[in-house]
């Protein structure tokens, strides 16, 4: 059973995340040519891996260490 607490943590990181973008988009950010293709297709594949991610959680097929790789990954990245 998936665990609730760290549901609700990818939930929120990814509604966080979401708000970041679409204030990239509101301020128009991607003014240069070719940017809005690079970005909508960056951030189709984000959420559709995070959604693949969430499916195979609650599906029992990766744990909670999936997730601590992906946050550190993400931190690093920053």
């Amino acid at each position: 059973m998936p665990d609730k607490t760290l549901t609700v943590l990818v939930l929120a990181a990814v509604a966080l995340s979401a708000a970041h973008d679409l204030d990239h988009l509101s301020r128009d950010d991607f003014s240069q040519p070719g940017a809005w293709s690079i970005a909508a297709a960056f951030l189709s594949v984000k959420y559709a891996l995070t959604g693949a991610a969430l499916y195979f959680y609650f599906r029992g097929k990766i744990g909670a260490g999936f997730w601590a790789v992906i946050g550190v990954l993400g931190a690093a990245a920053l």
